[in-house]
């Protein structure tokens, strides 16, 4: 059984109880960012695009027809952050890592997380 994906150590004060807008939504290790996105779209998330957003160049498959992309690095392990909002208006973050077939890697709150 795969281990739900949790947000960073140093974001714990976020704490998944207390969250004025919900719990933060959870993925098993290893979940794809489209399986994510679909899963957050059926939990009434919105994808929200940030007016000072990095461009999604073309062919970049890590966030090509996703506006809800903040940023992706170009080097590394490629890590890209991604917006949304829940109905109760809290802000999440989702940072995937890899490239091609990006994978989930942590969720954190922004915002209206008490």
């Amino acid at each position: 059984m795969n281990a739900p994906c949790h947000p960073c150590r140093h974001h714990r004060r976020h704490d998944h109880g207390r969250n004025r807008g919900g719990a933060l939504p959870s993925f098993p290790k290893g979940t794809s960012y489209h399986d994510a996105r679909q899963s957050l779209i059926g939990l009434g998330y919105e994808p929200v695009t940030l007016p000072r957003a990095d461009k999604c160049y073309e062919g970049d498959e890590r966030c090509q027809g996703r506006p809800e992309m903040s940023s992706c690095s170009g080097t590394g392990l490629a890590y890209c952050n991604f917006t949304w909002r829940s109905k109760r208006d809290m802000l999440i973050e989702i940072t995937t890592i890899g490239e091609g077939i990006n994978k989930v890697h942590a969720i954190r709150c922004r915002a209206n997380c008490n």
